[in-house]
């Protein structure tokens, strides 16, 4: 039995992977136990997202059937222990590092080298190379250029007795063409630096709170910033009983200091938007305001992300929003809590069934704050 994607530690990442299974599978996910949970009355132990999932449609044990309920079930203080302590690989491609398993999400997972940030795509670290190769390419293809223009005015210059007038025009036509040839460079620089920031590094949001507005602005600046899993299921629950499905973020600190959080309406028929996904930006009271310019003006760009394997073939679903003084953006105060501001015809149904919006019946909603 196997619930919608992997709840479970992957069986891969240990080395004894015999010994994890034997001893620490999940009958649920086929995974190592992640925040191991055991029922009193029959002593099976799964997964605590796993149990969790299954507890809310069917009310007994799925090893042994017997009849149980939230109460029955509770933390495995040692299973949790003891998997800690078996070995694992890094799960990083390319990594070589081994140890526990307790190394590994505590220390290792954030200062490995070989990290890639989005979880979702195993092809990443190709494409980003790519598109580096290509960056590296337009610097060299304009640095032969201007060596030829080097070499040529070096050759007007030994006739500029004889061809002043001439060399003048030609000076004159190469410097034209230097300058458009390093505008559309610069362009297609630019354009590359945004594609390898965005195009490789969606996260889930790193934990924000505490941090200093200059801690917050080394933080990236697209992220995952609502995560929907069983979102079938959600959306037709919200259709069927005619309701928004009203979804909400946690809160989070984005690259600026400016503290929001994302909500998502399911179903937008109840507010005349038949067949239609909405999302909204609210912007919440936050340690830094004081230090922010209000109101809040920075391009913000909803994200529905493609999760396809192939990059060549990724499409995400985009709109921008562009705030204009709305009192949504001013400053929150104390005792009063801003409206959410964004698209109620965010995305069709119909639309998110195409390509692979939903995957393992999970959607993926990401935000991009412009600097």
């Amino acid at each position: 039995m196997a619930t919608n994607g992997h709840s479970g530690y992957p069986l891969k990442w240990f080395k004894e992977q015999n010994a994890a299974r034997s001893s620490f599978e999940c009958s649920i996910c086929l995974e190592v136990l992640k925040d191991a949970v055991q029922v009193g009355d029959c002593g099976h132990q799964f997964c605590a997202q796993c149990i969790e999932d299954i507890l809310k449609s069917d009310p007994r044990c799925p090893s042994c059937r017997i009849r149980i309920s939230k109460q029955n079930v509770f933390k495995d203080h040692a299973a949790r222990r003891l998997i800690k302590k078996l070995d694992v690989n890094c799960c990083n491609d390319g990594c070589s590092w081994i140890g526990s398993l307790g190394s590994l999400l505590e220390a290792h997972m954030n200062s490995c080298r070989f990290l890639v940030g989005n979880k979702n795509n195993a092809n990443q670290s190709d494409a980003i190379a790519e598109l580096q190769a290509r960056f590296e390419s337009l610097v060299l293809k304009v640095s032969s250029l201007e060596k030829v223009h080097k070499n040529e005015m070096e050759e007007v210059n030994s006739k500029v007795l004889q061809r002043e007038n001439e060399l003048k025009q030609l000076k004159l036509k190469h410097e034209t063409d230097l300058h458009n040839l390093k505008s559309e460079h610069d362009e297609e620089v630019k354009e590359l630096k945004d594609q390898i920031l965005f195009f490789g590094r969606y996260t889930s949001l790193p934990a924000t709170s505490g941090q200093s507005l200059e801690q917050l602005r080394q933080n990236l600046t697209v992220s995952i910033a609502l995560t929907i899993p069983n979102f079938t299921h959600k959306l037709n629950q919200a259709r069927s009983s005619n309701q928004l499905g009203e979804i909400h973020g946690d809160p989070f600190n984005n690259y600026h200091g400016y503290r929001m959080k994302i909500a998502v309406h399911v179903n937008e028929a109840p507010r005349g938007s038949t067949g239609y996904m909405g999302v909204y930006l609210y912007l919440l009271q936050g340690d830094n305001d004081d230090k922010l310019e209000w109101p809040f003006n920075k391009r913000v760009t909803f994200i529905v992300v493609d999760q396809q394997n192939n990059e060549a073939f990724v499409h995400n679903h985009e709109k921008d929003l562009h705030p204009g003084g709305e009192e949504q953006f001013e400053k929150p105060m104390f005792g009063r809590i801003n409206q959410g501001r964004g698209f109620s015809q965010f995305v069709l149904h119909s639309t998110l069934r195409k390509r692979q919006y939903v995957r393992n019946h999970t959607l993926y909603i990401a935000v991009s704050i412009r600097p």
